[in-house]
């Protein structure tokens, strides 16, 4: 059973630093993230994926623009005639939109109460799932929303979905703050987590190509050759968007990593 995870896509926003740039790269950058959402729509066709989540943040404010609302509902329509569910959760940019609440989704597409968590349960599908969550209300979200999260659910494949700045990151407001131990300690497999865009300093990334099986002996001063297997969808993930990958080499002196280098376009 497979799923995909997204949030904080901020479709049509407003870029308001656009102003500053040429108006070639200025009409590239307004169309990017409907782009990015209609891959995303391909990548779980392409995958067969059985859910996908969306951890809140759709739109970046209450825009009055129609035809984003009507491209959403056209994208979520794709993954209804291949049988594949949506679960979405609003955050703090998107909870008073009034599009979404005048959109007549499609009926693979499940919006989240904003009044208490509740759980939804996928039955019939290979591994059961059951997804819990909570949409944000207009207005800041100042409680713990995942302390009333329900326990996990026997019998299936519990996913936690939630829009929450968790507690100590300071470069955000505090949304619906919690602590990670709270999460790890609820009982559920996954958490689909929205909200903090840029990773902690100092966290590594996922190892996604592993480079090597075994150590390099420390006689070995040079090495090169080609990775084979790799997810043909992962390949061109780092072509056309090098600079989200870098490598690392880690030593026995520093295993969190001596030497990073950061991947990008050369042309």
């Amino acid at each position: 059973m497979k799923f995909v995870h997204a949030a904080d896509l901020h479709l049509d926003s407003p870029l308001l630093a656009l102003s500053r740039q040429e108006p070639r790269q200025v009409e590239r950058m307004r169309r990017a993230t409907r782009e990015a959402f209609e891959r995303m729509i391909d990548l779980c066709i392409e995958q067969e994926v059985a859910l996908l989540l969306l951890a809140g943040d759709l739109y970046d404010h209450d825009c009055p623009n129609m035809q984003i609302a009507v491209f959403l509902r056209s994208q979520l329509k794709r993954l209804e005639q291949k049988g594949i569910r949506a679960v979405i959760i609003k955050g703090n940019h998107d909870a008073g939109n009034k599009i979404t609440s005048a959109l007549a989704l499609p009926a693979n597409t499940r919006i989240l109460s904003e009044q208490k968590p509740e759980t939804i349960t996928f039955d019939d599908l290979p591994v059961r799932v059951a997804v819990h969550g909570q949409s944000f209300r207009p207005g800041p979200i100042a409680e713990n929303l995942a302390a009333s999260y329900p326990p996990a659910l026997r019998g299936h494949y519990n996913i936690g979905l939630l829009h929450t700045s968790l507690a100590g990151t300071t470069d955000h407001d505090a949304y619906a703050p919690c602590t990670l131990e709270e999460l790890t300690t609820r009982g559920y497999d996954y958490w689909a987590l929205g909200h903090i865009h840029k990773a902690p300093f100092g966290v590594n990334g996922p190892v996604v190509v592993p480079l090597f099986a075994t150590p390099i002996p420390s006689t070995v001063v040079a090495v090169s050759g080609t990775v084979t297997g790799l997810d043909p969808a992962l390949v061109e993930n780092i072509g056309s968007d090098p600079s989200a990958f870098y490598t690392n080499l880690h030593t026995a002196q520093f295993p969190g990593g001596a030497v990073r280098g950061q991947l990008f376009d050369r042309h």
